[in-house]
């Protein structure tokens, strides 16, 4: 069997979002998330912290400015991934007082 590969595309949203994450978390999306969307969206070889929250997959990805939950569906029929929720929290500093 071939393997299979995924389009990704991003809602609107989700590209707003982005235009203000930080520099690693676009370094990690694009360097091991996105090839991640692209090859297993649906995690078959449960290697990656990926969750079924129907309808959504999400995947948390720590980084070391902190965590980020990123939703997305599948359209297996279409080979077809829609990026659309992307939930950032920042690690807070215990010495911002």
């Amino acid at each position: 069997m071939a393997h299979r590969v995924y389009r990704v595309i991003d809602h609107p949203d989700l590209q707003e979002v982005l235009r203000t994450a930080p520099a690693e978390l676009l370094r990690v999306l694009s360097h091991r998330i996105y090839p991640l969307l692209r090859s297993d969206p649906t995690d078959i070889g449960k290697r990656w912290p990926i969750t079924w929250q129907p309808p959504w997959f999400v995947l948390r990805i720590e980084i070391t400015e902190g965590v980020a939950l990123l939703a997305y569906q599948v359209l297996e029929d279409e080979l077809l991934v829609m990026t659309r929720y992307l939930l950032w929290t920042p690690t807070t500093l215990a010495n911002s007082e």
